[in-house]
C-alpha cells in the first residue's frame, strides 16, 4: 500500500472540477453502461457478467457521487470532442484510484497487528478507519427499500 502524495480533499477537489466540465454527463452515461450492463447474445453466461467484477469498474458509490458532483451547477449537456471524453474518463478512473488510497492509508498508518489482542486497540470504533469499507462495500440496503427512505 503506498502513501498518498496529496489529500484526499484535494483529490475529490479535482474530481468536483472534472464533473462540472462541459459534456461530462455523457461521461458519467459511459460508466453507467460500461459498468452496469450485461451485454449477451442469445443465452447468457457467467462469462457475460465477468465486466460487473472488474476492478476498473466504477461502483454505484462512485457512479453517484459524479452525478451529485455535475448537479451542484448548471449542467453542459453538450457532446465533448473524443479526445476530451477519453481524457475525461482515464482522470476519472485515476481521482477515483487516488481517493481509494487515500481512504485505505488510514489501515497502513494505524493498523497495527501486534495490538490485536490489547482490549484498547479498537481500530473498527474509528469513523476515518471505517470509510473506505462503507463507500465500497456491498449495498446498504435493497433497490426498492431506497424509495421508502426517501420519504
Amino acid at each position: 500500500m503506498s502513501i498518498p502524495t496529496r489529500s484526499e480533499q484535494e483529490v475529490f477537489e479535482d474530481l468536483a472540477v472534472l464533473s462540472r466540465s462541459p459534456g461530462y454527463a455523457h461521461v458519467i452515461a459511459y460508466f453507467c453502461y460500461r459498468d452496469n450492463f450485461v451485454r449477451f447474445k442469445k443465452e447468457m453466461t457467467s462469462k457475460d457478467t465477468e465486466n460487473l467484477f472488474s476492478p476498473e469498474r466504477l461502483l454505484r458509490t462512485e457512479i453517484s457521487t459524479l452525478m451529485g458532483l455535475m448537479i451542484k451547477r448548471d449542467v453542459d449537456f453538450s457532446l465533448p470532442d473524443p479526445a476530451i471524453f477519453q481524457e475525461s474518463i482515464a482522470k476519472t478512473e485515476t481521482l477515483f484510484a487516488e481517493i481509494h488510497e487515500c481512504m485505505t492509508a488510514v489501515w497502513a498508518k494505524d493498523f497495527d497487528t501486534t495490538k490485536m489482542g490489547d482490549p484498547a486497540f479498537k481500530p473498527m470504533s474509528s469513523g476515518e478507519f471505517l470509510r473506505e469499507p462503507m463507500f465500497y462495500g456491498g449495498e446498504s440496503a435493497y433497490a426498492f427499500q431506497y424509495v421508502d427512505f426517501a420519504v
